[in-house]
C-alpha cells in the first residue's frame, strides 16, 4: 500500500515523501520503501545499513584486530581486492556499522553480483 507520511526508505536510506512509496510490516512494526526502490530490489536483501549495494555507501577491509587497511566505495571493488587474498585473516565493516566475515560478505553480495 502506498504511504501517507514522510518516512526513510529502508532500501537507499533517503527521505520518501507520502504517497512516493510503499509501506509494509516487519517484525511486527512498520518499514518503507521507495517505489523504484520496490523495484529495483526486489527478491534482494538490500537495506542501505546492513546489506548497502549504493555506490555512496562505504565499506573498509579490516584486520582481525579490528584495525581498516582500505576503504571501498561499493561492495563490487570489494569482491575485486578479496580475489585470491586469504579471507581468513579479514573482516568487512559496512558503514562502520555492521561487521563480516569474508565468506558472510561474500556469499551475501556475489548472490547480488550475478544478477
Amino acid at each position: 500500500m502506498r504511504n501517507k507520511y514522510y518516512g526513510e526508505c529502508y532500501r537507499c536510506g533517503k527521505g520518501c515523501n507520502p504517497g512516493a512509496g510503499h509501506f509494509e510490516r516487519y517484525k511486527g512494526s512498520w518499514r518503507l520503501q521507495h517505489a523504484d526502490c520496490a523495484i529495483k530490489y526486489r527478491g534482494t536483501s538490500v537495506h542501505y545499513e546492513t546489506n548497502p549495494l549504493n555506490d555512496d555507501e562505504m565499506f573498509h577491509l579490516l584486520d582481525q584486530g579490528g584495525q581498516i587497511l582500505k576503504a571501498y566505495q561499493n561492495a563490487e571493488e570489494v569482491l575485486q581486492d578479496l580475489e585470491g587474498k586469504d579471507k581468513r585473516e579479514f573482516f568487512i565493516d559496512i558503514k562502520m556499522h555492521h561487521m563480516l566475515t569474508i565468506p558472510e560478505f561474500m556469499n551475501r553480495y556475489q548472490v547480488e553480483r550475478r544478477k
